[in-house]
């Protein structure tokens, strides 16, 4: 097992109208993976990548408060509510179960350069898995397209292992190990 990683060559933001790349970062709730998104989120602006995130939850968060606008369009049976302010754009769709993630990608916009998806554990999208304190890698090995793992201790593992401070190397190997999102 090994905390520090092998070089990575970085990559050139994509091209206008190609693919963006597709990954994934699981692990079990309260294991980091919003925190090291967000810090790598950060890490790619700075080289000017646009960057989507889809996270997926098991619960049904309601992105509205009830009794307002948006709110009592859903109720009222709405397929899709927008909310529009300044510097932000939010759409809502209302779907019977999870909606589906190739659905999810089509409506993305031009532009993106990486998806990152947080959870997803059991799509068939290439990902890092966060282990928490008291847990081991073994632990996920049914988990499909496993390609690392994150850890601030040493732990065996049948592939890198990255400690989470290790921001540009995660950043890199992501992108050396990204699908194409279609």
């Amino acid at each position: 097992m090994n905390l520090s990683s092998p070089p990575f060559p970085p990559l050139a933001p994509a091209a206008p109208g190609s693919a963006p790349l597709l990954f994934a970062l699981s692990g079990p709730s309260g294991s980091g993976k919003t925190e090291l998104i967000c810090r790598l989120v950060a890490h790619w602006r700075l080289a000017s990548r646009r960057v989507a995130i889809i996270k997926h939850t098991h619960h049904t968060p309601r992105p509205d408060t009830p009794g307002k606008d948006t709110w009592r369009f859903r109720e009222a049976g709405a397929a899709l509510v927008g909310l529009a302010s300044p510097g932000l754009l939010v759409l809502s769709q209302t779907f019977p179960d999870d909606p589906p993630l190739a659905a999810i990608l089509r409506r993305l916009p031009p532009g993106i350069d990486l998806i990152v998806l947080e959870g997803y554990k059991s799509s068939p999208v290439p990902k890092l898995v966060l282990v928490p304190e008291g847990r081991l890698p073994e632990e996920f090995q049914e988990w499909p397209r496993v390609v690392g793992y994150v850890s601030d201790r040493q732990v065996p593992a049948p592939g890198p292992v990255f400690g989470r401070n290790q921001v540009a190397d995660i950043a890199a190997f992501i992108l050396s190990r990204a699908a194409p999102a279609w």
